[in-house]
């Protein structure tokens, strides 16, 4: 039951940070739900297996890797409150060391999946070592090999210079970093990655010629799909545009029906503009794959150490899009998977965006859900869009 699990997790964060004086005790253990050490993903009872330190009398646990079908807008939800909750009051001493260690972890997480909460842990880092430097840097050696910013492992090094460089556009300087990345596998992986994330640099700059051609390189997957519902949304050719929606469609056909139920909206989003009968056959399959989810569950199961080059088992999604999953022996790093002009992974995103679409033939398609909480989402969403038409 992962979305009663996430509505549960999500309660907890809010009675956490709701009080006055909130127990930075209980918001931090909220995190060993997320995250665990390095080497216990997919292990039994992972909360029984903690890899916890402890610096002047205080515990703290090492988050150096994330839970099997760890949510990232969980994350993004988790990392939040605390951002919130540490910069409006001031941490206590007898808390500090755990506050620390959960800021400390969080900042590159947040980073990653480009939250503006980023800057706001870094300022309470910085206040919290000018209240104790010696603790915080005890703290920092403890974690030395986990996902922080400071006593990194070799593979954490070698994946925040490869990131340093796509995000410079300097991607043949990425490639050049690849061999520092142990195990012909995984460097095969981040490869592809880098492939990706070129393509998508290339999209920004509109460059769609570079950009499909390093999209028909990679195998087929969650990013060639993302890559080709980024192409439909920015080209301005209906000869290109059309072509790439298929193949994208293609690719999503290999998908779980909970990872196209977030790859299809991105799909249905970017083609509306072009052409509403290609539009709404989308739609009849996000439809079909809601309803499938029903069915058969979980068709493709997230394992971040899967082989191959297929990566719809190390991809990890929720309505704020995907992230793929990198395990190293050392640790997991995350990469957020992000094209230009594709913004919607929901039924109810592609609804609040569908300016372009015969409002009878959308709700004619939405009632064609079998699950009530989601055709109940999706009337809402459709009164939502008559109220902006009628404006």
């Amino acid at each position: 039951m992962p979305d009663l699990a996430d509505d549960v997790f999500q309660r907890a964060i809010a009675f956490a940070s709701s009080a006055e004086i909130t127990s930075i005790p209980v918001l931090t253990e909220l995190g060993n739900y997320l995250f665990v050490g390095v080497g216990l993903q997919g292990r039994s009872e992972p909360m029984l297996n903690r890899v916890t330190y402890t610096v002047n009398g205080q515990p703290f646990v090492s988050w150096a890797g994330d839970h099997d079908n760890t949510n990232p807008d969980m994350v993004a939800a988790y990392i939040s409150a605390v951002a919130d909750t540490f910069s409006k009051q001031e941490i206590a001493s007898q808390y500090l060391v755990a506050a620390y260690a959960a800021a400390y972890q969080l900042l590159p997480r947040a980073k990653d999946l480009g939250l503006g909460d980023a800057d706001t842990l870094q300022k309470t880092l910085d206040q919290m070592q000018s209240q104790n430097a010696a603790a915080v840097a005890q703290v920092e050696a403890k974690l030395s090999g986990g996902i922080g910013s400071g006593g990194q492992s070799t593979f954490a090094r070698s994946i925040a210079q490869i990131r340093a460089a796509m995000a410079a556009g300097r991607f043949a300087q990425a490639r050049e970093l690849l061999p520092s990345i142990d195990g012909v596998p995984l460097r095969s992986q981040v490869a592809k990655l880098i492939d990706f994330h070129e393509a998508a640099y290339a999209l920004r700059g509109k460059d769609t010629d570079h950009a499909l051609a390093l999209a028909g390189a990679l195998p087929a997957g969650v990013k060639r799909s993302l890559l080709y519902a980024g192409i439909v949304a920015t080209t301005e050719n209906r000869l290109v545009a059309i072509p790439a929606l298929h193949v994208g469609l293609k690719d999503a056909e290999l998908l779980s029906y909970e990872q196209r139920m977030a790859m299809l909206p991105a799909l249905a989003t970017a083609c509306s503009p072009i052409d509403s009968d290609e539009t709404q056959a989308v739609l009849s399959q996000l439809i079909e794959a809601y309803n499938g989810a029903a069915i058969a569950p979980h068709k493709v199961r997230f394992d971040a150490k899967s082989s191959g080059a297929f990566d719809g088992q190390r991809v990890l999604f929720g309505s704020g899009g995907f992230l793929e999953v990198v395990q190293g022996s050392q640790g997991r790093q995350n990469f957020t998977l992000k094209v230009t002009g594709v913004t919607a992974f929901s039924l109810e995103a592609f609804i609040s965006q569908a300016k372009h679409a015969d409002f009878l033939r959308l709700v004619a398609t939405v009632e064609g859900l079998h699950n009530e909480v989601q055709l109940t989402k999706g009337y809402l969403a459709l009164a939502g869009l008559r109220l902006k038409k009628a404006h």
